[in-house]
């Protein structure tokens, strides 16, 4: 039986075991790739966001064409 896909494959591939804490192996990532993930993150937020108000100008544009005699 295969393992089942996780969703976060990229981290998941990067992980390394590292260290022990408390009886614990724990599993870290090389900050670069954190930063990396984090900086995608942050562009997909700031698309997010200007999707967003290019829908809602869409759509204010398209009532007031609809409002006019």
């Amino acid at each position: 039986m295969s393992e089942p896909l996780s969703d976060t494959p990229r981290t998941d591939k990067m992980e390394k075991l590292v260290y022990w804490i408390a009886d614990d192996m724990t599993p870290v990532c090389d900050s670069r790739f954190v930063r990396k993930l984090e900086r995608e993150l942050n562009e997909a937020k700031e698309l997010i966001k200007r999707l967003e108000v290019a829908a809602w100008k869409n759509y204010n544009n398209a009532h007031k064409k609809e409002d006019k005699p």
